[in-house]
């Protein structure tokens, strides 16, 4: 993260010259994220809105279904590091509905299992134990197999000591 007196005007210039961006973690998101922490959200409020209206429009006409589901998940990634993790909740929930509705080719359609992911972990953060379980298993389903990081996730927390937890990671067939 960017600090000091400067930084503000430094990363509002940033934004000006670069371009969001189809890929996840770019530095344009960054810097609205580091805005958004130093006290200027309305940079990140204007991108979430562009954001919403290209996802509807893409909705609405039934194509580019990928692009719209690459525009929610980094809306969900993006609401989640700024805290608002209902409405990060909601980005993911819509991106399955698509998905569901609709094969998604490439990499979109590779996201479900993550996005499921994300899920169980604005779920443990919540205090919303069963459903953090009841997500975690969906995701491990669905193929997300990174054992060594549901291990490790701080996000989970609250759901380690959970019976259900204990059984999910000691299922080999499941979670090799």
């Amino acid at each position: 993260e960017l600090a000091g007196p400067g930084a503000a005007d430094v990363l509002g210039r940033l934004l000006q010259e670069t371009q969001p961006a189809s890929r996840l973690n770019t530095l344009h998101e960054e810097a609205l994220l580091s805005l958004h922490r130093l006290g200027r959200s309305a940079p990140l409020e204007s991108y979430l809105v562009t954001a919403e209206t290209r996802v509807e429009e893409l909705l609405l006409k039934g194509e580019r279904l990928d692009e719209a589901c690459d525009i929610l998940f980094k809306k969900g990634m993006l609401l989640n590091r700024a805290g608002r993790r209902e409405a990060s909740a909601t980005a993911y929930q819509r991106l399955l509905a698509v998905s569901e509705k609709n094969p998604l080719p490439g990499e979109a359609g590779e996201r479900v299992p993550l996005v499921l992911y994300n899920l169980a972990c604005l779920a443990s953060l919540g205090g919303e134990k069963a459903r953090a379980l009841e997500w975690l298993e969906k995701a491990v389903r669905a193929g997300y197999q990174d054992r060594a990081w549901i291990e490790l996730d701080l996000e989970l927390e609250a759901i380690r000591g959970e019976e259900g937890y204990r059984r999910l990671l000691a299922d080999e067939k499941l979670l090799p």
